[in-house]
């Protein structure tokens, strides 16, 4: 081969297998389910594909011969292959397509910059990113809103640009809370998404399968690969009768909960069916999916029903609901359809509960409440009742909360205890402003925040109690860890529905039970307050309030990501250092963690999430909450090397520049809770190796995966007993092989030694990850990168040398070993490091080669303008082509007539410049220099290079024409023969935000200063032709009076 890419042999083949996959079951059919139908009004083009569903849920019927569970034929309908993949509940992993991606804007700046690493110029699968995180509650909704505006300005810009960039719909700060946004607007039933957010099963209200990521998972979906998921058990949950009452869709989830445990429903998909869902309401379904996180479960789901058809047709989406009619066979289960395991519940004799504190799997029935409250010693007097957030934030739970303060109003009393309303998104919030419940909530004395997440995730500058006070907060949301909501450890928070939370704070105590206690009215009179009332949906229909969404413009390449190298709040990540392949020997145990070890323990929200986008300031609250079990403390553990104490990450820290890998020990169900991936990017990042434990959360243990660690559990969960806090450790990574365990060896200080065994969930491709560094690095590998090797013989010629990744270079000597060859001279296209950084790794592989690099630096050999490069079977001319940067080189390769073009050119979208002018000098000197292909720095190979270079320069031309117009008529909609034979008749005076707004008229005005860097080149090229000039006092641009050809 005369040249070669350094890229996974196969990989073409592998997508022609795909696309060879799709088109074999391509059909002529009359179906109904032939229909286009959209997913969302949001978005033009993606749509429903219930007849590829059924196809492949065909194909699977076939081979397993048995009735399915609906949440089975979710994740079956979408397999990416539905032939060959492997399938048993509880072992197989499957690969599978989503339909969908969501990420909310703490954990989206993480997968963005991953996603920005893999340098594709859009997603593949449909996205939405949703800020709803970074609002803190203070002082109240606006205000609350324009602080956050002000203080997360950076990232909310940098989030609003990579998402025009990369085709990624976007929605503003005080949109709402994205699991709301997500049942409102893209939910639909039988569909299959992934959100980087662990209540992200909420969309199962809907019939949709929602599963919460980390960020490495979102970014494999956004681009294009298929998703690993290991095959779920299915747990049923029967429900019969129904509610009435001061019982409500809460109580379900609630009681679920109590009877499984935080951990009793890891690694399965809990699927409701029965004639109790028919009873309830779509947003109700909703609640008690999105609180299914708590017990570990992968998502939850409900089957299609009228209640399902009748919130599409209010949320504006009816032609959904009539598609999914047609195809509701499938969406629900069959008759005969088997569980894992099955419980029932009698709604008629559910009664209202109340779960916690400091855990969420901790559930006590009202009427044993009091008993309970007394005989633990909780801290009786409500200080505080919240209701809202996206567990329970719906017309209805508002409806049915404002019931019940109208009541207590009607009776001259208000709530004893302070009181706060978290609407769940925009829609809803202007709705109940309309029909008249928030202003009763106001009045009742609650205190409206922002459309956000804010006090459930921490979010919230508590000011009532001290910290260390002990106190009793109520509120429905859905997470109630020590800590979580206002970072005090000794607030005791119990969880339940909204209506107990009203009812609770009217009394202000924890003692009351609305079912049987009664309260004095304004006069001493006594009353028992009325059962909650409201209707599941607005009978006005819903008033959609604020324009808060941004769509991606049609004219994306011109807008600029940007992050500045000197941001404390946003980081360009690095790579992380693939496996040694040697065991670790001799390591310390940072800390063995005692008890509850959650993704809170390991990475705090609340001051810290403002840090979510910047990983090295993040990892310095890496474990700070996790209690060590040696001395029973908090962020204090002992330095095996110096022998002081510090804190965890502190010694993380010293442990990683002394070049010392280590591990951690930890508990049951260690990394429950949230799909914050920095609860694994943290440790990777500190120079952790392996996380040892005795059992791990779901999306924790898949994204230490994802990051290269090794989670590792006890084979026998006694040895965790053994360990101890002092101890080396061995741990033999060479072992790890898909279903063996591997060998802890265990020094204690005593001198003695002994082996502990540990087990695993790793397959093959995931040992890739380990072997890699990480998932991201395996994709970039499999991906090809930026290097050519060209040439016959003994003597090659190189193009590049990557950005020193070192699964470059271990690419790059198999390579050259399987054709006998050495690099002989190295050619950098131009300076940007991920051309550049693999030079170190070269020359340790090919000591005697010679470094060319126009204007070159640090011992590299200057190129000159049409100097020669010639070894056996290739010939290449340089030639200088600045634009994407001043020092740029092509290269024409003359035996094929075809040229190098480095980052000028590339094999997706457009290549940015740093000079419009030079550029296009540049790209018109290359068009005319080959007849034949183009090998770009990225992307796929081009195979007639002038076309698309003449592609380039048409889009420039057309970019320059309008800029001239829109001066000239202040408008772009004019004849280019009337524009050329006019003389203009008034000078009028542009700045380039201006010009922006006629020329983008579909890019929202906060992309405008990004878009403008595009439009500013066009007018430099312009004055520096004397067609145009710049007043740098005012920053505007006059078009000079003459008659430019347009």
């Amino acid at each position: 081969m005369i040249s070669t890419r350094l890229t996974r042999l196969g990989a073409v083949g592998t997508k022609s297998r795909v696309l060879l996959g799709s088109r074999g079951l391509a059909t002529v059919s009359d179906s109904p389910l032939d229909k286009k139908v959209e997913m969302t009004n949001w978005e033009k083009g993606n749509y429903i594909n219930y007849k590829k569903f059924a196809e492949n849920l065909a194909i699977v019927r076939g081979r397993l011969n048995r009735p399915l569970t609906f949440a089975e034929k979710i994740i079956y309908s979408h397999l990416d292959d539905p032939h060959g993949q492997e399938i048993e509940r509880g072992k197989s992993y499957l690969k599978l397509r989503p339909d969908r991606v969501a990420c909310q804007d703490a954990t989206a700046q993480m997968a963005i910059l991953q996603f920005m690493s893999a340098g594709m110029p859009s997603v593949q699968t449909p996205a939405t990113v949703h800020c709803d995180h970074l609002i803190e509650a203070q002082l109240g909704g606006d205000k609350d809103l324009a602080r956050a505006n002000e203080i997360n300005k950076e990232v909310y810009d940098f989030l609003s640009s990579a998402c025009a960039k990369y085709n990624i719909g976007f929605w503003k700060p005080g949109s709402g809370i994205i699991h709301q946004i997500i049942l409102e607007n893209y939910a639909f039933p039988g569909g299959l998404m992934i959100g980087t957010d662990s209540h992200t099963p909420n969309a199962g209200g809907l019939g949709i399968a929602a599963i919460g990521v980390g960020g490495a998972d979102a970014v494999d979906v956004m681009a294009g690969l298929p998703w690993e998921l290991k095959a779920p058990k299915v747990i049923g949950v029967k429900l019969t009768g129904q509610m009435s009452g001061w019982t409500a869709p809460k109580d379900i989830i609630l009681k679920v909960a109590g009877e499984l445990t935080v951990k009793g429903g890891t690694g399965a998909i809990i699927e409701y069916h029965g004639p109790g869902t028919e009873s309830l309401s779509c947003t109700g379904m909703g609640t008690i999916c999105n609180m299914g996180a708590e017990i570990g479960a992968t998502t939850s789901v409900f089957p299609f029903n009228d209640r399902m058809y009748d919130y599409l047709k209010a949320t504006k989406r009816q032609q959904i609901g009539d598609f999914a009619r047609e195809y509701a066979k499938e969406l629900r289960e069959d008759e005969g359809a088997e569980y894992d395991q099955l419980l029932e519940i009698n709604l008629s004799e559910l009664e209202p509960h109340i779960n916690g504190p400091f855990t969420p799997d901790l559930a006590t029935p009202i009427s044993k409440f009091k008993e309970a409250v007394e005989t633990n010693g909780w801290p009786e007097e409500v200080k505080v009742g919240l209701i809202g957030s996206c567990t329970n934030s719906s017309y209805e739970d508002m409806s049915r909360a404002a019931s019940i303060a109208r009541d207590a109003l009607n009776h001259g009393i208000k709530s004893k205890s302070l009181f706060t309303v978290t609407p769940g998104s925009e829609q809803i919030r202007a709705t109940i402003a309309r029909d008249g419940q928030l202003q009763t909530l106001e009045e009742f004395g609650g205190v409206v925040l922002a459309n956000a997440c804010g006090p459930c995730i921490g979010q919230w500058d508590r000011k009532d109690v001290k910290k260390g006070e002990a106190n009793s907060i109520v509120s429905s949301y859905n997470r109630n860890f020590t800590g979580r909501n206002d970072a005090n450890p000794a607030t005791h928070a119990f969880v339940t529905s909204p209506d107990l939370v009203v009812a609770m704070s009217i009394a202000g105590t924890l003692k009351f039970n609305p079912l049987t206690d009664k309260l004095k009215d304004k006069d001493g009179n006594e009353f028992l307050l009325a059962p909650p009332t409201g209707e599941g949906l607005p009978e006005r229909g819903y008033d959609p309030g604020r324009d808060t969404y941004q769509a991606p413009p049609a004219n994306r390449e011109s807008i600029e990501v940007a992050v500045s190298p000197t941001s404390d709040r946003l980081q360009v990540l690095a790579g992380f250092e693939p496996w040694d392949g040697k065991d670790a020997e001799g390591i310390p145990i940072l800390i063995k963690t005692q008890g509850k070890t959650t993704t809170d323990h390991i990475s705090m929200a609340g001051p810290w999430l403002k840090y979510r986008g910047h990983l090295d300031n993040i990892s310095n609250n890496m474990l700070i909450g996790a209690i060590n079990a040696e001395n029973g403390e908090a962020n204090k553990v002992k330095n095996a090397v110096t022998g002081e104490y510090d804190a965890v990450p502190a010694t993380a820290r010293d442990y990683k520049a002394r070049g010392i890998k280590w591990v951690v020990i930890g508990d049951w169900n260690y990394g429950e809770g949230s799909s914050r991936e920095h609860a694994a990017l943290e440790p990777r990042h500190l120079g952790g190796l392996a996380i040892i434990t005795r059992s791990f959360a779901r999306i924790h243990e898949t994204n230490l995966k994802k990051q290269g660690m090794l989670p590792l559990t006890f084979s026998d969960p006694a040895d965790y007993d053994r360990i101890p806090t002092d101890a080396k450790v061995d741990l033999l990574c060479t072992e790890l092989a898909v279903g063996k365990p591997i060998t802890l060896r265990v020094h204690p200080k005593d001198g003695s030694s002994f082996d502990v065994k540990l087990s695993h969930t790793f397959n093959e491709s995931q040992i890739e990850w380990f072997k890699d560094g990480s998932a991201l690095n395996t994709m970039a590998r499999k991906s090809g990168t930026n290097t050519y090797l060209v040439g016959r013989g003994p003597r090659r010629l190189l193009i590049d040398t990557g950005e020193g990744r070192p699964r470059w270079a271990t690419l790059l000597q198999s390579v050259l070993k399987e054709e006998n060859a050495v690099v002989h001279e190295a050619l950098l296209t131009h300076w940007h490091h991920d051309h550049i950084n693999g030079v170190p790794d070269l020359l340790k592989i090919c000591p005697q080669a010679t470094v060319y690099k126009h204007q070159p630096k640090d011992g590299q050999t200057d190129i000159q303008d049409g100097q020669v490069f010639r070894v056996d079977g290739a010939t290449l001319k340089a030639f200088h082509t600045p634009g994407h940067t001043v020092d740029h080189m092509s290269f024409i390769f003359e035996e094929e007539d075809a040229i190098f073009t480095g980052d000028n050119v590339l094999g997706h979208g457009t290549a940015v410049f740093e000079d419009l002018s030079t550029y296009l000098t540049s790209l018109k000197k290359m068009k005319d220099s080959v007849r034949g292909r183009a090998y770009p720095g990225h992307g796929a190979i081009i195979n007639v290079a002038s076309a698309k270079i003449g592609d380039y320069i048409n889009h420039r031309q057309q970019r320059e024409n309008e800029v001239l117009r829109v001066l000239k008529f202040g408008k772009l909609d004019v004849d280019a023969t009337a524009t050329a034979e006019a003389s203009p008749d008034r000078v009028s005076s542009w700045t380039p935000i201006q010009l922006v707004k006629v020329i983008y008229k579909d890019v929202p005005e906060s992309l405008h200063l990004p878009a403008s860097n595009g439009v500013i080149q066009v007018l430099n090229k312009l004055e520096a032709e004397g067609k145009v000039k710049h007043d740098r006092d005012s920053g505007e641009w006059q078009l000079i009076a003459q008659r430019p050809v347009l």
